[in-house]
């Protein structure tokens, strides 16, 4: 009985396999945007640029926060997709890409709505 009550309270594989997607893909992006900005002249680094790199920290820190189950780093993670969407049609993103940009949210969406107790957004 214990052994079940134990499995309930962990985070499922999905939440973590989709987490750590985004720390490898924030990592590396965070990497390459700062490469970037020093290979650039300080005039011209865009502010697209710049905003996509606090938006990959914020999605990184929302990771983090949702693998300490705790409720803000849902609603920061969606928060961010909502603005990372937002930016990338601003900036004339090509459809695919943007489309390609939500498989994750959509599965971690999933994954999350079937450990929603864990988060305390419902009871069994």
């Amino acid at each position: 009985m214990e052994y079940e009550n134990e499995k309930e309270n962990k985070v499922g594989a999905g939440i973590l396999t989709i987490c750590i997607i985004h720390f490898i893909v924030g990592g590396l992006g965070l990497l390459l945007g700062g490469i970037g900005m020093f290979a650039l002249a300080s005039d011209q680094i865009t502010t697209i640029l710049i905003i996509s790199m606090i938006i990959v920290l914020v999605l990184i820190v929302s990771c983090i926060m949702l693998l300490c189950k705790q409720k803000v780093g849902i609603f920061l993670y969606f928060f961010a997709t909502i603005v990372n969407l937002i930016i990338n049609i601003i900036a004339g993103s090509e459809l695919y890409s943007i489309g390609l940009s939500l498989i994750l949210p959509v599965l971690m969406a999933i994954f999350i709505s079937k450990k929603k107790e864990l988060y305390g957004f419902g009871t069994k």
